[in-house]
């Protein structure tokens, strides 16, 4: 090497060494870049989609500064921060999305645990199947054994235990006999039971349990609207600083 660099020069020597490498970096950096850009294509292209749509509106909101801020790493050669960016967005859309749907699958699983229909008496003594949004305040129903109750209500006739875990959270089931209250969506254990309903089914307990959990995922945490509130500012403001660094002279 050092009879090389005698020979032509370090100068030279350097030139042929980046003729010798330049490919093969020239390589590695093009492939780099189309890797960085089918991580972008499969984890952001519909927020990539959504910033541009929110830009043509005049809305700067986090899509589109996350397509802001991916395009220019793309462009100034920054690719592998590019794809980072926009694969821990995606995780984190992920996760919220994840999230909500737990959430909803808990509110579908309270829906569910009510019957949809119960055995009501009727005025010449026998007992009739009605849909459990038609049985009035005051009417007697009858829940059989491993049936789930479908209103709330009193015992009149009967002695029974029932699981009241799904409502309650109590681990040991509940003796219920003639004046002990009932509640939508508990199991009856090992016996016939008849109960006057004191509640409809959109009143049940059951039923404010659901509307309490649908009222606490509609609710914004103070957190979550504080960050929406400093993001109205603090995005704008973050472009107008980009803009200016971009026209203004150094």
């Amino acid at each position: 090497l050092a009879g090389r660099a005698e020979r032509v020069g370090w100068s030279g020597l350097a030139a042929e060494a980046i003729s010798f490498l330049a490919p093969g970096l020239l390589a590695w950096q093009a492939a780099g870049m189309a890797v960085a850009a089918a991580a972008i294509w499969l984890a952001g292209l519909e927020t990539y989609a959504k910033g541009l749509g929110a830009l043509r509106h005049g809305k700067l909101n986090i899509n589109a500064l996350m397509s802001v801020a991916v395009t220019g790493a793309f462009v100034i050669g920054q690719w592998p921060e590019a794809a980072m960016v926009m694969a821990l967005y995606a995780i984190a859309e992920l996760i919220e999305a994840r999230a909500v749907d737990r959430a909803r699958n808990a509110i579908q699983g309270l829906v569910d645990l009510a019957p949809a229909e119960a055995e009501v008496a009727q005025p010449d003594g026998s007992w009739r199947r009605v849909p459990a949004t038609e049985i009035a305040v005051g009417a007697i129903a009858r829940v059989k054994p491993g049936e789930r109750v479908v209103l709330d209500g009193v015992v009149t006739q009967g002695h029974s235990s029932i699981d009241q875990a799904p409502v309650t959270g109590e681990s040991i089931p509940a003796d219920k006999a003639p004046g002990s209250p009932v509640f939508a969506g508990t199991i009856n254990q090992n016996g016939e039971l008849a109960f006057r309903v004191t509640a409809l089914a959109s009143d049940s307990t059951l039923a404010r349990i659901i509307h309490a959990v649908e009222e606490a995922q509609g609710t914004r945490a103070p957190t979550q609207r504080f960050v929406d509130r400093f993001a109205a500012i603090y995005t704008p403001a973050v472009f107008a600083l980009a803009l200016a660094v971009a026209v203004l002279p150094p």
